[in-house]
């Protein structure tokens, strides 16, 4: 019984050694430790270790990585880029001249996977997302995002979020988040043909408190550039009661920043109507200047864009031919929307046979009978 005993102790003795080892081992081996997703967004405070810069409280909550001068670096160990990235986005904001965002390899003068320029934004916390391409990035590395530019302070980060290749990701749509875009909000001495305030008031004169306002809530315009002076009295701050046009680019392309910032893949662009007359006339004309915005700032912040048509209130007897030839005649032939880079291009494999199935639905509606 002795002998069965010690013989015990000893097989208890060695596998307590062995998972000793085992724990070790475990903790200290590079390849077991679990890499995070390239693809998440991350903060830029959350580094791995860093040269040059420091740390202070955002104005969009946490902290961004400040004090940043040229030749300065943070450094983010095990990042997984899984089957690839081909873009990354980044949080920035700078009251100099900028500079730019170098993303690294392995080391500091690793493979430069790809670079991202960092404007002036008017304040050192005025936020832009900015974005650029990423080539070569697969796998589990460690990410250097070196900064370079002239001298002095160049810029502030608070995150970054790569994106991933579109190769087997199902297409530009499918599993994506697409935000609906009417685009046709106009405001007097907007430059637009409509000349008036569409759809903000019911009349198109200036919203005024005589019940012609025809919204119900009032949009959060801090952000916006470039506003309209509205006959309505002053906001609860004190602050004139001004409002944005769809028609300028600014606006579309504050609209696409939003977009690229909370993560939204891009915008459905809604056309209203259709014209198998090429005749000109102001909502046409209103409408196609706001459809290239959107191409702009879609190709601009990384997003993509489709069209879609409304086809309320057309004519039964022949939307289907006005939709067909607006899509030809307007949309590829004129301004070229679904050749741009931006263009969601499986939603415009689609839309190429739009003919066939215009048709189709036509016929069906034409054939409905009423209840």
């Amino acid at each position: 019984m002795l002998n069965f005993m010690q013989k015990n102790k000893k097989v208890l003795a060695f596998a307590s050694v062995a998972l000793l080892i085992l724990t070790l081992c475990l903790s200290i081996s590079p390849s077991i430790v679990s890499a995070a997703s390239a693809f998440n967004q991350t903060q830029a405070s959350s580094y791995n270790s860093q040269s040059g810069v420091q740390l202070e409280s955002s104005s969009e909550g946490g902290q961004n990585v400040a004090f940043i001068d040229n030749g300065d670096y943070i450094v983010f160990n095990n990042v997984d880029f899984g089957s690839g990235a081909n873009s990354i986005d980044v949080r920035v904001a700078s009251n100099n001249s900028g500079g730019t965002i170098e993303v690294r390899l392995d080391s500091l003068n690793g493979t430069l996977a790809g670079t991202v320029a960092v404007p002036a934004t008017g304040g050192w916390q005025s936020w832009q997302t900015k974005s650029g391409s990423i080539s070569g990035a697969t796998g589990v590395h460690t990410v250097y995002l070196k900064f370079t530019g002239g001298t002095g302070n160049l810029f502030n980060l608070l995150w970054f979020k790569f994106s991933a290749s579109a190769a087997g990701s199902g297409g530009d749509v499918v599993g994506k988040l697409y935000a609906g875009y009417q685009g046709w909000f106009n405001a007097a001495g907007d430059g637009s043909p409509n000349g008036g305030w569409v759809h903000w008031s019911k009349n198109s004169s200036a919203p005024s408190a005589n019940g012609n306002v025809n919204f119900e809530l009032y949009p959060d315009i801090r952000e916006y550039s470039k506003l309209y002076q509205t006959s309505l009295a002053n906001l609860g701050n004190g602050s004139p009661a001004k409002l944005f046009s769809s028609y300028d680019q600014e606006t579309v392309n504050k609209h696409f920043e939003w977009m690229q910032t909370y993560n939204i893949d891009g915008a459905a662009l809604q056309r209203f109507g259709a014209d198998e007359s090429d005749t000109p006339n102001n909502w046409k004309s209103n409408r196609d200047s706001v459809a290239v915005k959107v191409k702009n700032a879609a190709e601009s912040y990384n997003r993509k864009f489709y069209v879609m048509y409304d086809i309320t209130g057309m004519n039964a007897s022949n939307w289907v031919q006005a939709v067909k030839h607006d899509w030809t005649t307007n949309v590829v032939n004129n301004m070229h929307l679904p050749s741009s880079s931006a263009y969601a291009s499986r939603m415009a494999k689609w839309l190429s046979a739009s003919g066939v199935l215009a048709s189709r639905i036509g016929r069906v509606l034409q054939q409905r009978r009423p209840i």
